[in-house]
This record gives structure tokens, C-alpha cells and sequence, in this order.
């Protein structure tokens, strides 16, 4: 039988995801080191560095000369 979404090892679920809203235990969770009370998902959180990725790469692109910016759309992406 597949586990569902609300079957986890541990009985006690840490709270909610502040980007998605998911509620997952403590051990599928990190929080902010300066806010504690701030938890983000395994999902959430690689998007998050997915977006710093992309971020530092059009910064160093920017600093070539002729660069143009990315556009949404004309990358191939959905966003």
C-alpha cells in the first residue's frame, strides 16, 4: 500500500510551509536561522535555489558586454 500524503514517520507534524502551505513533519523541513518560527519544504526550498541560481546567472550576465536580459516566455519555460 502507497503511503499518502498525511502518512509520516513521526506522528507530530512540524506546521505548515510558509511558501506553499503544506503540512509535513520536522524532518522534511528547515527553518530560517534568524526567524526559527519560519519553516520552508524540501520542494520549496529547491525551487528557492533554483531561483538564486538564475538570479546569479543574470547578474553575471549583466556585467558581460551586450547582454540582454532573459524574457519569461522566450526562455521556454512556463514563467
Amino acid at each position: 500500500m502507497a503511503a499518502t500524503q498525511t502518512e509520516f514517520a513521526s506522528d507530530e507534524l512540524a506546521g505548515r510551509c510558509a511558501c506553499c502551505g503544506q503540512e509535513l513533519p520536522e524532518d522534511r523541513m528547515v527553518r530560517l536561522h534568524s526567524h526559527n518560527e519560519v519553516a520552508v519544504c524540501f520542494p520549496c526550498l529547491d525551487w528557492l535555489n533554483r531561483e538564486r541560481s538564475r538570479k546569479r546567472r543574470e547578474l553575471f550576465r549583466a556585467a558581460l558586454p551586450g547582454w540582454v536580459p532573459d524574457l519569461p516566455g522566450l526562455r521556454g519555460d512556463r514563467g
